[in-house]
């Protein structure tokens, strides 16, 4: 008798950021014997009534989301995250916790996908009660800085080089600066955060 298939679903919110790290999670998923779909997130959304049940893993699990997380297991998903901006947080630990999780949607949550030890022992100071929830697993848009991986780009990282010469690219989250709702999200993360 063979074993069941096992469905992953990836959702992607946005391309540039996170299509390449869903694609390599996948791959890894396929070669593992699972099935996988891939696709835009609210159109994901939209169709996960009649997508095939399985392990539905989103970016992140802050509070706002906390009733379409209970819909996808209602429908009889496993619902798993990570926390694309996780690493890096301001504030300190506790501010983390407050503004990137809450305990409704971590005890959803299984596994919750950390980047390292550091983060998930943040979670754990934060809140204990939920720390079976978590797995050290290291972050798949990472991987894509692996060495084995460095030719993916050579090609487009050749161009740029070529047109703009000698630089240095400064990432950042500019979410509260260019969002349509930039002021209000910004009190809100100063309320959370108590700053």
């Amino acid at each position: 008798m063979s074993a069941p298939t096992r469905w992953l679903l990836l959702p992607v919110e946005v391309k540039a950021r996170g299509f390449e790290g869903r694609l390599l999670l996948g791959a890894h998923a396929a070669a593992g014997g699972w099935k996988v779909v891939v696709g835009r997130k609210n159109q994901l959304n939209a169709a996960v009534d009649d997508l095939p049940r399985g392990l539905y893993f989103d970016k992140s699990i802050q509070s706002q989301a906390i009733e379409q997380i209970r819909y996808f297991k209602a429908l009889g998903n496993t619902y798993a995250a990570i926390d694309e901006e996780g690493l890096v947080h301001e504030g300190g630990p506790s501010t983390y916790v407050k503004r990137r999780l809450s305990r409704d949607t971590l005890a959803e949550t299984r596994p919750f996908c950390t980047w390292g030890e550091a983060q998930a022992q943040v979670i754990r100071a934060g809140l204990p009660a939920l720390a079976d929830r978590l797995a050290v697993t290291g972050n798949p848009r990472v991987d894509l800085w692996r060495p084995e991986l460095h030719a993916l780009h050579r090609e487009a990282v050749e161009r740029i080089r070529d047109d703009a010469g000698p630089f240095v690219l400064f990432p950042s989250n500019f979410a509260n600066v260019i969002g349509a709702d930039g002021p209000l999200l910004t009190q809100r993360f100063g309320e959370v955060s108590g700053h």
